[in-house]
C-alpha cells in the first residue's frame, strides 16, 4: 500500500517538526493551501469524468500533494539547521500566498 506509506512517511515528518515548533504553523497553512488547489482543480475535472476516474484522479493527486509536502518538510527541517527558517517561511509565504502571523518569524 504505497499510499499508505506516502501518508505514513509524511505524518513521521510532521512529527519530527514538534520540535521546531515555528515551523509547524508553516506546514499547516502550506498543506491547506496545496489541498484547497487540489480540491478546485478535483471539481474542475470531475464534471468530465466518471466516478472511477475521480477516485483514481483524487488518489493520485492526494499522493503527488503528499510528496510535494514531505519535501517541503524535509527542506525546512534543514533550513531550521542551517538558521535560515525565517528566508524559506518568507519564500513560501509568497509562493503560497499564506497568511503567517508575525510572531512566527520572531
Amino acid at each position: 500500500m504505497p499510499n499508505v506509506q506516502i501518508m505514513s512517511e509524511a505524518i513521521v515528518d510532521f512529527d519530527n517538526l514538534a520540535d521546531q515548533p515555528v515551523m509547524l504553523p508553516v506546514i499547516q497553512k502550506l498543506k491547506l493551501a496545496l489541498d484547497q488547489i487540489r480540491q478546485e482543480e478535483l471539481a474542475r475535472a470531475s464534471k468530465k469524468l466518471n466516478v472511477v476516474e475521480r477516485e483514481t484522479l483524487d488518489l493520485i493527486s492526494g499522493n503527488m500533494m503528499q510528496k510535494i509536502l514531505k519535501q517541503l518538510v524535509m527542506q525546512l527541517k534543514a533550513a531550521c539547521k542551517r538558521g535560515e527558517a525565517e528566508t524559506l517561511i518568507n519564500a513560501l509565504h509568497d509562493l503560497f500566498n499564506l497568511e503567517i502571523k508575525e510572531e512566527i518569524l520572531v
